[in-house]
């Protein structure tokens, strides 16, 4: 007489073989999961950060050719350094080194028509600060959240920065960062620039 035995189940000792390997198999993917979604956050930032530096440039290039004409104190960008610092959609002119504002009465509406120009482009929302040089774009810093972990630069990305400059970003707010830390330095002659 033949006996159907069907298994139905699975045996202790399956189970705990399985929930095993599930585990290890954990242990390796979540540490490089994290890696990852970081790496991921820090290049979506160094691309706004690019955007935000081209629609600066095209806007100074456009206040450039009106400024020619116009009397040297009233010009907004001038042939100096300064930065521009912008949270959600709102910006002021303001010193390099410390965020302070710079007269800010008196660059009030070209602050605004500065800032709408660049948030055609890049969008209103998040914190940005770009160091601009004699009508010249020289780098940008952006993140989503003003103290935020993961910023942005350009034109030298995060990727590129020194260990110390780049502790040094994230550690810090967007108004407060040194633009110093990220400017694009021209090659010199020795190093066959």
């Amino acid at each position: 007489m033949k006996t159907n035995r069907s298994r139905k189940g699975f045996t202790l000792m399956e189970l705990i073989i399985v929930i095993a390997i599930i585990g290890i198999l954990l242990s390796v993917m979540i540490p490089t999961w994290g890696y990852f979604i970081t790496k991921s956050r820090e290049r979506n930032a160094n691309s706004k950060a690019k955007v935000i530096f081209t629609a600066a440039q095209t806007e100074i290039t456009r206040i450039q050719a009106k400024e020619r004409v116009m009397d040297p104190d009233d010009v907004f960008i001038s042939n100096g350094e300064f930065c521009f610092y912008s949270h959600n959609g709102v910006g002021r002119k303001c010193a390099k080194d410390d965020g302070s504002a710079i007269d800010a009465a008196k660059f009030a509406s070209n602050n605004a028509s500065f800032s709408r120009a660049i948030n055609r482009i890049a969008g209103e929302e998040g914190f940005y600060k770009v160091l601009v040089d004699n009508y010249i774009v020289q780098s940008v810093v952006y993140c989503n959240v003003e103290s935020g972990r993961y910023k942005g630069t350009y034109p030298v990305t995060t990727d590129e920065l020194s260990d110390e400059n780049l502790a040094a970003i994230k550690s810090g707010s967007v108004n407060g960062i040194n633009m110093s830390l990220i400017e694009a330095k021209p090659a010199s002659p020795a190093d066959g620039g």
